[in-house]
Formats: C-alpha cells, structure tokens, sequence
C-alpha cells in the first residue's frame, strides 16, 4: 500500500472491483479522481441553465448521469 498519499486515518478502497485506473491504494486518491472525473459533468450541466432536452431527469439520463461522472474511474458507473 502506497502510504504516501494516504490522509492519516484513511482506509484503503473497499471494494475495487470495475476500478479502471490501476494503482489507487487509499480512499483519498480514489476520491481525486472521482473529483476529476465528476467536474466534466459539473461544467457540462451547472455551467448555464440546463434544458429539459439536456438534462431531463428520467432514469435514462441519471444512469447517463452516473456514467459521465464515474465512468472514467469504474467500469460499472451507469449501470443497475
């Protein structure tokens, strides 16, 4: 376990299966690029008003939703 980016206290992932970057030893690394991964879909819907044609709120699109924010980070982001 890489020790060096652990916040003291922290405790490495749980469960990382479906991780897709190899590597990440502790919550506090995981947890940045869940943040990376998570901004492009902050940008893309919160930097104007969304339209119900780009965000309109159906299971289909949260599902879509969920795989634009994690699905850089785990292979089953945006699904059931």
């Amino acid at each position: 376990m890489d020790r060096h980016n652990e916040i003291p206290g922290a405790t490495p992932p749980a469960d990382i299966s479906g991780m897709k970057i190899k590597g990440v030893t502790t919550r506090s690394r995981l947890y940045e690029y869940e943040y990376r991964n998570t901004l492009k879909a902050i940008y893309k819907y919160l930097s104007g008003k969304p339209s119900r044609r780009m965000a309109p709120f159906t299971l289909a699109w949260a599902l879509k939703l969920h795989k634009e924010m994690f699905g850089d980070v785990w292979a089953w982001a945006g699904k059931i």
